[in-house]
């Protein structure tokens, strides 16, 4: 009788065991959270501030801090993340080989903040010929070098560029391995405190280093919530910036390794669009930032930092970005 009486009992508990299964309360899928890679600069730190403020709530929506652009772009790639926060030239190259992705959000301009930096007894540009440049060639550093070098009348050859992840600046430059570096802040604010000469800075390319939010259409289309509340969290945090200046740096320095007055140094460095400008950037039929990203994609064709042209049109969702913007 035993036998039976555990076929019996087995039967049972695979039933049992079925009916949790497709019940309602069990087959309920948990969403995961938007996840947005980004590295250390000053034009993504809204996005942690919101956290810090409560306005974005971690369940809906979480920054993932990277040690440098290329590691979001290898995240973002291989799908680890949803969204990822790029430079214009940085996204440029995703989409060589992503299609669908939608660009939400200009989160900055640069307007000082990535510089070339280099020792003090190189006066000038033309003097890095033969010098070793650190640069992160997979990220927008490989575009500053290039528009840098162009400036000076120097091609890649007349310099030995020392490829650096971003996390590696600081120390690379100190340590002497390299005698200039392409960098930005908050490295750029340390390095100034150890004596090291500005020779070029995204001032001299106005409105070229452009930091945008990028998320994969299937997302935006299925998680549009989502976004929306990504959206809503950063504009509140940039009039929250606006009105509490000191206490915004003050929350900021810990994360950013400098202090309160470098951090509000860096800002001034920056221009963060409002959302009627991201509108204006971003809708329309041809939107504003196209323009730049066609110069951009220009550049990097003939500099062949990118091998094609891309349907520049298709990195926006005009249906979607028209009804977040409405």
């Amino acid at each position: 009788m035993q036998p039976k009486n555990n076929m019996a009992f087995r039967v049972c508990l695979s039933v049992l065991l079925l009916l949790l299964i497709i019940s309602p309360g069990c087959t309920k899928k948990t969403e995961e959270p938007l996840r947005i890679g980004t590295n250390l600069w000053p034009g993504y730190e809204p996005l942690y501030l919101a956290q810090k403020l409560d306005y974005l709530k971690p369940d809906l929506v979480t920054p993932v801090q990277f040690r440098s652009s290329s590691e979001t772009i290898s995240a973002f790639r291989s799908r680890t993340i949803d969204a990822a926060a790029l430079t214009l030239d940085e996204l440029l190259s995703v989409a060589q080989f992503e299609s669908n992705i939608s660009i939400i959000l200009v989160t900055d301009i640069s307007l000082g903040a990535d510089v070339l930096m280099a020792r003090p007894e190189i006066r000038d540009l033309g003097s890095l010929r033969g010098r070793r440049v650190g640069v992160e060639t997979t990220a927008a550093g490989a575009y500053m070098l290039s528009k840098a070098l162009n400036r000076a009348g120097l091609k890649d050859s007349d310099i030995n560029i020392v490829n650096l992840n971003a996390d590696e600046h600081e120390s690379a430059f100190t340590q002497k391995r390299v005698d200039a570096v392409i960098t930005f802040e908050p490295v750029r604010s340390r390095l100034l405190n150890t004596g090291a000469k500005i020779l070029f800075d995204s001032s001299n390319i106005p409105g070229e280093i452009v930091d945008v939010i990028v998320v994969r259409k299937d997302y935006l289309r299925s998680q549009r919530g989502r976004v929306e509340t990504l959206l809503k969290a950063w504009f509140r945090t940039l009039d929250y910036m606006k009105e509490h200046p000191e206490d915004a740096a003050e929350k900021l320095k810990v994360r950013l390794g400098i202090s309160a007055d470098e951090v509000k140094a860096a800002a001034s460095g920056l221009k963060f669009p409002d959302r009627d400008e991201n509108s204006s950037l971003l809708r329309g039929e041809q939107p504003r930032l196209l323009n730049t990203m066609s110069m951009i994609e220009e550049h990097m064709i003939s500099h062949k930092l990118i091998y094609k042209k891309i349907e520049l049109m298709h990195l926006y969702d005009r249906e979607l970005l028209d009804q977040i913007y409405r």
